[in-house]
C-alpha cells in the first residue's frame, strides 16, 4: 500500500510512515456503500473446493525372501 507523509510528497512504501486523514461523510452515503458491498459479495458465485486426489498407496509388501 502506498503511503504519503504529506500532501506535497510522493507516495512511499515505507511501513514506518503512516498518515491519517479524516473526512466528513454523510451516514446515508456510508450506509449505501456498505449495502452495495454486501450485495456484491453475496452475488459472487461460490466455488466448491476441489475434490482431493487420493494419494497413491504403496504396492502390497510380500514378506518373502529370495
Amino acid at each position: 500500500m502506498h503511503r504519503t507523509d504529506s500532501g506535497r510528497s510522493l507516495p512511499t512504501l515505507d511501513p514506518d510512515i503512516v498518515t491519517r486523514k479524516t473526512t466528513d461523510v454523510l451516514a446515508v452515503y456510508v450506509a449505501g456503500a456498505l449495502e452495495d458491498r454486501v450485495h456484491s459479495l453475496a452475488a459472487r458465485h461460490t466455488t466448491t473446493p476441489p475434490v482431493p486426489i487420493p494419494s497413491r498407496q504403496a504396492p502390497p509388501r510380500h514378506d518373502r525372501s529370495r
